[in-house]
C-alpha cells in the first residue's frame, strides 16, 4: 500500500507541473511555426535582437547595406546598395543621415517585397561640407527591425602656400579635424587594455598642395612613443597608417596603381621618427616629419610628396577613397599593437579598399 500511495502523488506532482508547461510550450512551438509560413516575419534562424547591430553587414543580419562614394565628372553622388539575406521577401525603407548634422536632402527609398539575395542600388547627389561627419544609411523593415551601415566623409582643403614642418601646428588652426576617439572605432586584440580616450585617441589634419599631401595629427598616449620598429613593419608600433585612393573610391576588394598606404612612426626613444610607403616597399626620404612629446601624449607633423602617391594632380572637388589609422603599443614587446583605431575601415584596410572612407578636396 506504501509504494501505491508514493505513485499516486507522483502521478498527481506530475499532472500538475505539465498543466503548467503545456502553455509555454505550445506558444514557443506556435511562434516558431509563424516563423515559418509568414513572409512579413523573420526566419527562425535570425532572432530580431540582431537587427538592433549597428554599421555591420554580414552574419545574422536580414539586410546587407553598402555604401560608395562616385564621383560623375565634377558631380559627386553617393550610391547605395541594399541586398535581401533572408529566405523570404522583405519590405522596408532606406533612409539616409548625415551625422553628426542631421537629415540630408535624399528622399527615402520605400522597397516592397525584396526577394531573397536580391539587392535595389540608388545613387544620389552628394553636397561636400567642410567638417568630418558620417553619412549613415538606416534600412526600417516593416517587422521593426532596424540595420544601419555609415562611411566617413572628410573635407581636405587645396592651398596653394604649404605649412612649415616644425611641431607648432599653429598655421592648422582653421584646418578641418578628424576624431579616432569613439571605442566603436577599436581594433582590440585579445589581451588589450580596456579602451578610453586617455589611453589612445587622435585629432587629425590634412592640407594639400600641388606638390605635396601634408597631415598633422595630435595623439593622446599615455605611453607614448613606443615603436621599435622600422620600415615594413613601422605599423607594429605607435603611429599612423594613412589610406589613399586616388582614383576615387574603390568598390573593389583589393589595391589598384593609385591605391596608397602610407605608415608614420613617430621614432623610439630618441631615434628621428620616419615613413614607410606600402605602396613601393621604402623609406620616404624627401618628405618631411617631425614629432614632438607632449604632456598627454605626442605630435606628429608630416609632408609626403606627391611623387610618392603616383604623382598625384588633386583638383578642387576631387572625391578621393580616405581612411586613417592610429596604432597604440604600450609596451616595447609582442609583435603587434595592442590596440589600433581605424576612421572608416576595417582591420583589412591594407588589402580591401573597399572599406574605406570618403575625402572631397575643396
Amino acid at each position: 500500500m506504501g509504494n501505491d500511495k508514493r505513485l499516486n502523488i507522483a502521478l498527481r506532482y506530475f499532472r500538475v507541473v505539465f498543466s503548467l508547461i503545456l502553455p509555454g510550450i505550445m506558444f514557443i512551438l506556435s511562434n516558431t511555426a509563424l516563423s515559418q509560413i509568414s513572409g512579413q516575419i523573420l526566419p527562425a534562424e535570425i532572432p530580431p535582437t540582431v537587427c538592433a547591430s549597428s554599421n555591420s553587414i554580414g552574419m545574422g543580419n536580414p539586410i546587407g547595406i553598402s555604401i560608395r562614394g562616385r564621383q560623375v565628372k565634377d558631380q559627386l553622388k553617393v550610391e547605395t546598395t541594399i541586398q535581401n539575406l533572408t529566405t523570404k521577401p522583405v519590405s522596408g525603407k532606406l533612409e539616409w543621415d548625415l551625422r553628426p548634422r542631421g537629415k540630408v536632402q535624399i528622399n527615402p527609398l520605400v522597397f516592397r517585397d525584396l526577394q531573397p539575395n536580391d539587392a535595389i542600388t540608388t545613387q544620389s547627389g552628394l553636397m561636400a561640407g567642410n567638417k568630418e561627419a558620417a553619412l549613415v544609411a538606416s534600412v526600417h523593415l516593416e517587422n521593426g527591425c532596424h540595420i544601419e551601415k555609415e562611411i566617413g566623409l572628410m573635407a581636405i582643403p587645396l592651398r596653394l602656400i604649404p605649412p612649415r614642418i616644425d611641431g607648432s601646428l599653429a598655421e592648422w588652426i582653421n584646418v578641418p579635424q578628424l576624431h579616432l576617439d569613439k571605442d566603436s572605432q577599436a581594433v582590440k586584440s585579445p589581451s588589450s587594455p580596456l579602451w578610453s580616450k586617455a589611453n589612445a585617441s587622435g585629432a587629425f589634419q590634412f592640407w594639400v598642395t600641388e606638390e605635396a599631401f601634408y597631415i598633422a595629427a595630435y595623439i593622446t598616449d599615455d605611453t607614448p612613443l613606443i615603436n621599435p620598429r622600422h620600415g615594413k613593419e613601422i605599423w607594429r608600433g605607435d603611429g599612423i597608417e594613412l589610406f589613399l585612393g586616388l582614383k576615387g573610391p574603390s568598390d573593389q576588394t583589393y589595391c589598384q596603381d593609385m591605391d596608397f598606404q602610407i605608415g608614420l612612426g613617430p621614432g623610439h626613444k630618441g631615434a628621428l621618427p620616419e615613413m614607410w610607403n606600402g605602396k613601393t616597399q621604402h623609406t620616404i626620404e624627401k618628405g618631411g616629419i617631425i614629432s614632438c612629446k607632449t604632456g598627454h601624449g605626442y605630435i606628429i607633423e608630416a609632408r609626403i610628396p606627391l611623387s610618392e602617391l603616383g604623382n598625384w594632380e588633386p583638383q578642387r572637388q576631387e572625391m578621393i577613397g580616405f581612411d586613417i589609422k592610429l596604432n597604440d603599443l604600450d609596451k616595447n614587446e609582442g609583435d603587434k599593437p595592442a590596440l589600433s583605431l581605424i576612421w572608416s575601415g576595417t582591420s583589412e584596410n591594407l588589402s580591401n579598399p573597399s572599406h574605406w572612407g570618403i575625402a572631397i578636396i575643396w
